[in-house]
């Protein structure tokens, strides 16, 4: 059987498993996955779509300058996951990720230590790592999440494209909702105005009569209410920042 290896982008992997539970961006701290899932989907995934046997995954991310995080020693202490250490500067960017998955990708190539390479990540400075492993006669094969955020030259260039659909996402990810210290009351009243302006006059005085009638807030316009207040925040809100905005809104139509 063929041998498969897994190079993961961890900042990819979180930033598109984001969008696809949420449909926004949230925090890494807001994510936790389930590692032996993840493999363990990983490896079954190999088997079916390329009929190939799991090697290794070697999984690629920032390590600040104290070491690596609690998830982190998780991942790096399990079977056949290789922990591959970037650094995280002071702008919270990851770096050096990209040159290490080009490297490892022509290391692959040259010294025929796999045979087929599975790509979890979506930038386009991967692509001459991939071009230049596919020059060598390695095949390179994409995995996306949703094919969210995936460059499209990367996309042309790979041997296939594959993607892991939001239901199975959940089978090794979820979100964790964190405890807030303190509410900014003037942002949440500054989502409760925004979201205001941008209602017809019409709008405007049903959902002021509804409020006042029922003190509750109509479906539609809750829904569209908290989605401008994941885009104010960027980011998925916390319950109490709901509650906030909700009863903001109340007041300033009641």
């Amino acid at each position: 059987m063929k041998k498969m290896t897994v190079l993961v982008d961890a900042g990819y992997f979180y930033s598109a498993c984001s969008l696809n539970l949420l449909q926004s961006s949230c925090s890494r701290k807001n994510l936790e996955i389930n590692i032996s899932a993840f493999f363990n989907f990983i490896k079954s995934f190999c088997q079916k779509e390329f009929d190939s046997e799991l090697f290794r995954i070697h999984w690629y991310d920032g390590v600040i300058p104290t070491g690596l995080s609690v998830e982190q020693q998780k991942i790096a202490t399990t079977p056949n996951i290789l922990f591959r250490k970037g650094f995280i500067n002071e702008k919270g960017e990851q770096k050096c990720i990209d040159t290490k998955i080009v490297a490892d990708m022509l290391d692959f190539a040259y010294l025929k230590t796999t045979d087929e390479i599975l790509l979890v990540g979506a930038d386009t400075d991967l692509l001459i790592g991939v071009e230049k492993a596919q020059q060598l006669g390695l095949k390179v094969h994409l995995l996306t999440l949703s094919n969210i955020c995936v460059s499209q030259k990367l996309k042309e260039h790979v041997d296939s494209v594959h993607s892991i659909e939001e239901e199975y996402t959940n089978q090794f990810i979820k979100f964790i909702e964190l405890p807030i210290d303190n509410i900014n009351l003037e942002e949440c009243e500054d989502v409760a105005t925004a979201y205001i302006d941008t209602l017809e006059a019409e709008h405007l005085f049903a959902l002021k009569a509804e409020i006042i009638s029922s003190n509750k807030i109509p479906k539609n316009d809750d829904i569209a209410l908290l989605k401008m207040g994941r885009l104010y925040f960027k980011r998925n809100l916390h319950s109490e920042e709901k509650h906030m905005i909700r009863d903001k809104l109340k007041q300033k139509l009641s």
